[in-house]
């Protein structure tokens, strides 16, 4: 396979499963590693801030008090920072049971921290008020499964919140290959390997977009995943461990077939939030008949 041939499958194929479970097993392997210690530290930073106008506050919004509310990935439990004043009752859950620990260490009884498989976790049905993650879907081989899950727990009349960067209008991914090693652009201008930005800018803007419009259209290829992220053949940089190309359509769709109601709409023009093009925001309500 040409390293500059995009090489993605659709999550929810029956065909792909093998291979989508052979690429679940190296992610699992990566964040795992020696070299991911810092990992969860750096996500932390990169969420620092929840501004009143940014998606994230839309959480702070419908974690009312007495409301129990749950972290799906959670990583270093930053989202709770934001929450304790909120009188939720907030659990957070992750993958990596290093960083549950370390999370119980910290916050001891203020919250309640499960390791758990996002696709499949251990609470029963309908017992939040509100499920919620913040720059975690766009990192799973099989999205649907954990919107689907989270739909599971939710109360009926409970809400979802999710809140990722949109790759898929822009046909494209950080984890996709731009280049004989694989470095963010600044990291090339600083080594003063000006065709290495060429090349990184021409596969970026416009082959990896060609090739993904031509031959992975959203209507037959939906939940579009990246089998062959560059961070498990090189250097980790932000988002290069990124596989599903986001996008709100599917997302809301597939909510909606779950019975969670797109109300993004309402309540962004209801606490005056903008959408922004480089991110998904989407807020699903669960239907009382449920």
């Amino acid at each position: 396979m040409s390293r500059y041939k995009a090489h993605v499958v659709s999550a929810v194929d029956p065909a792909a499963q093998g291979v989508l479970e052979d690429l679940d097993r190296r992610m699992a392997a990566f964040y795992n590693s020696n070299a991911m210690t810092q990992y969860y530290a750096h996500a932390e930073a990169a969420n620092v801030s929840w501004s009143e106008d940014c998606g994230q506050a839309l959480i702070r919004k419908l974690a009312s008090p007495g409301s129990r509310v749950v972290d799906f990935g959670c990583g270093s439990a930053h989202a709770l920072r934001h929450l304790n004043d909120t009188g939720a009752a907030y659990t957070g859950c992750d993958v990596s049971a290093k960083q549950i620990h370390a999370n119980q260490q910290e916050f001891g009884a203020a919250a309640q921290f499960i390791t758990s498989s996002l696709y499949g976790t251990p609470f029963p049905d309908c017992v939040f008020d509100l499920a919620f993650s913040t720059y975690v879907l766009e990192h799973l081989v099989w999205p649907h499964r954990c919107l689907a899950e989270m739909v599971r727990v939710v109360k009926p009349g409970g809400f979802i919140v999710l809140v990722c960067p949109h790759f898929r209008p822009r046909n494209r991914i950080p984890s996709l290959f731009y280049g004989s090693y694989n470095a963010p652009i600044r990291d090339r201008l600083r080594q003063h390997d000006y065709l290495g930005v060429i090349r990184h800018l021409w596969l970026r803007q416009v082959h990896y977009p060609s090739l993904l419009r031509r031959n992975y259209p959203p209507q037959t290829r939906p939940f579009l995943i990246n089998v062959s992220p560059s961070c498990l053949d090189g250097d980790y940089y932000p988002d290069n461990d990124a596989v599903y190309f986001t996008y709100t359509p599917e997302i809301t769709a597939f909510l909606a077939s779950l019975g969670a109601s797109d109300v993004t709409d309402h309540y962004m023009t209801m606490h005056r939030i903008s959408r922004r093009q480089e991110t998904v925001v989407v807020v699903a309500q669960k239907r009382l008949e449920q």
